[in-house]
């Protein structure tokens, strides 16, 4: 299934002046709880290309050192 959400979450983070670090910090959350729910496919979005090309960029499994 594509586009189908199976999770959600919501925190609050004190003291970020800077966009970027909040998708970044929200990015790693994300992909440390879909390994260790053991998701086998996974649509992770997000505006700040920044963030993007840099998990891109990442080694496969690197996710797992975060």
């Amino acid at each position: 299934m594509e586009g189908v959400v199976v999770v959600a979450s919501c925190w609050q983070v004190f003291s970020l002046s800077d966009s970027e670090v909040a998708e970044a910090l929200t990015m790693r959350k994300s992909l440390k709880f879909a390994i260790n729910m053991t998701f086998l496919n996974l649509i992770a979005e997000s505006d700040a290309s920044n963030v993007v090309f840099a998990i891109n960029i990442l080694p496969p499994m690197s996710a797992l050192l975060l």
